[in-house]
């Protein structure tokens, strides 16, 4: 028989006593109470089961065994064979050195408006170690009439010819030169005051016409030594002829010397020269001789550079004799590789003032003009100046001077017409400020600008007559593939002043030269160009009542052989 299990049926009956009991208190519930509610069923009942998470773990073996591996190995040096040949290598050879071809002659002709015609031509030698020699002719003339203030057009009768021969030998130890240059300048006195009746004076050709003829020739001879131990040495010999066509002439005769000697950083130098000016005595002028005698001594570093000295001068002018003993002294520093390098000094310097010189300065001066010999007796400067690698140079100055005698050229009244010149003197304090750079911002673009600024202290003059007050200039040239060459100026000359008939003063307005010019090189040997002169057309009188040509142009080719 099967064991009953009491307990099992007696919990079956306590399951069964408690719902008996719990439903009767639920009917009793419902019999004190009545139902009386309405039920709405909206949607159906549906039962929905969340989603099992399931418990991912991976099972995890941890191993504390360590083992370190163990490794025995052993290496058999064994040397590798390798073949190779020898090469022999050719000796090295210098070749010709490539030399840009030369040419020993150059043509260049034109012409312009105004009939003016331009020659020049140029001889030269070609390479050679020891000797070189060179031709150089030239001729311009003015053909065409200039309009003056009051309308009259007249003929300025310009035509200059020139012509230089000159050479250079080459010794062991010196260098011996030389040159021979004869020049003939003609001009017309044309100009006039405009207040006059152009009948009532004669203008005719004969009695206006000048000329120039002029006759230059000299010897030089300098040591060329290769070392600094010997006593170096620059003699030259010069002859200047001067003749106008009113038969005034002058011989003049100059010897100059100088000798240094360099020890180490220091070197010790002499210079010594005589001039004498032979004039004709029918004339009223004077013989003048100028004898000079300077000492000095210099040194110079990396870092600067200075010289000191004594300039000893006697000056024969006629009948009278005048010794000057003036300073020379200078000093340069140098910084930032000669970016910068400032420098200051004093001087002195007699100024020798001959027909030669005087007639080239002003061709419309009275015939045989004499004029005395300037002494600058203080000439202060400083500055700065330096090169900014290959593409700038730079220089800014200030320079006063005390000057005896300084001459300015003022219209001739004797005549009332003025078209001659004669000089005026005065003791004069000068102060410049002066301004210089070079910019090359390509190997084909380069820049120049030049300006003055110019003030006069004068003792007696009311002004320095036909001194500007300032001066400027621009040049600028631009080579395409050396093919075309494009070149430009701009010039401006301030205003002056100039003493009228009779000796009223004239202020003469500055004025402005533009220029341009273009060369084509159609080959080594051929090129053509042309060129404008001042294109504004501006009325340009160097001196008073002697005005230039306005807009001209030029044209022509060039011609190598």
């Amino acid at each position: 028989m099967k064991q009953i299990n009491k307990s099992g049926i007696m919990k079956k009956w306590n399951f069964i006593v408690i719902a008996a009991v719990l439903l009767s208190l639920n009917m009793f519930v419902v019999a004190q109470e009545s139902i009386d509610k309405e039920i709405v069923v909206v949607k159906p009942y549906e039962p929905v089961l969340s989603d099992a998470h399931k418990i991912n773990l991976l099972p995890e073996i941890t191993d504390t065994t360590t083992v370190k591996p163990t490794f025995i190995y052993q290496i058999t040096p064994k040397q590798y064979e390798t073949e190779y040949e020898i090469k022999r290598i050719k000796a090295a050879t210098l070749g010709a050195e490539s030399l840009e071809k030369l040419y020993k002659s150059y043509l260049k002709l034109g012409v312009g408006n105004y009939f003016v015609p331009n020659l020049e031509i140029n001889i030269n030698s070609l390479r050679s170690r020891d000797k070189w020699f060179g031709v150089y002719l030239k001729h311009n003339s003015i053909n065409g009439k200039i309009k003056l203030e009051n309308g009259d057009k007249v003929n300025p009768g310009f035509n200059q010819n020139i012509a230089l021969v000159e050479g250079k030998k080459i010794f062991k130890k010196s260098v011996l030169s030389g040159y021979l240059s004869p020049q003939f300048y003609g001009i017309n006195f044309y100009g006039y005051n405009p207040v006059l009746n152009p009948d009532s004076i004669n203008m005719q050709k004969d009695s206006i016409r000048q000329h120039y003829l002029y006759a230059d020739a000299g010897f030089r001879m300098q040591s060329a030594y290769k070392d600094s131990l010997h006593l170096n040495y620059d003699l030259g010999v010069n002859y200047g002829y001067t003749k106008d066509r009113f038969d005034y002439s002058e011989h003049a005769f100059r010897f100059s010397s100088e000798f240094n000697k360099q020890f180490k950083a220091n070197v010790i130098g002499l210079k010594a020269g005589v001039s004498h000016y032979l004039t004709p005595e029918v004339f009223d002028s004077v013989n003048n001789t100028v004898i000079r005698i300077s000492p000095w001594y210099s040194k110079s570093t990396p870092d600067y550079a200075y010289k000191i000295g004594v300039n000893m001068i006697a000056d024969l002018y006629g009948d009278e004799t005048n010794f000057h003993f003036q300073p020379l002294a200078f000093l340069s520093i140098s910084l930032l590789n000669k970016i910068m390098v400032p420098y200051f000094g004093i001087e002195g310097n007699l100024e020798e003032n001959y027909f030669g010189k005087i007639s080239r300065e002003n061709m419309y001066i009275m015939p045989g003009l004499s004029v005395k010999n300037t002494n600058h007796k203080i000439i202060g400067f400083i500055g700065l100046k330096g090169n900014y690698y290959s593409k700038l140079s730079y220089h800014l100055g200030f320079n006063y001077t005390i000057s005896d005698n300084m001459y300015f050229f003022v219209n001739d009244t004797a005549g009332n017409i003025g078209n001659k010149f004669l000089v005026e003197y005065d003791d004069a304090e000068r102060v410049n400020f002066l301004a210089e750079m070079i910019f090359r911002p390509l190997d084909k673009l380069s820049f120049t600008v030049k300006g003055n600024y110019y003030h006069y202290n004068l003792d007696s003059l009311e002004y320095a007559w036909h001194k500007p007050s300032g001066d400027l200039s621009l040049f600028a040239e631009y080579n395409i593939k050396n093919k075309i060459l494009l070149e430009g100026s701009v010039m401006y000359i301030g205003p002056r002043y100039a003493r009228a008939i009779p000796g009223v003063p004239v202020k003469l307005k500055g004025y402005t030269d533009l220029s341009l010019g273009l060369e084509y090189r159609y080959s080594k040997v051929l090129s053509a160009f042309i060129r404008f002169n001042n294109i504004l057309g501006m009325n340009q009188e160097p001196w008073l009542y002697y005005p230039g040509m306005r807009l001209n142009a030029l044209f022509g080719f060039t011609y190598a052989l």
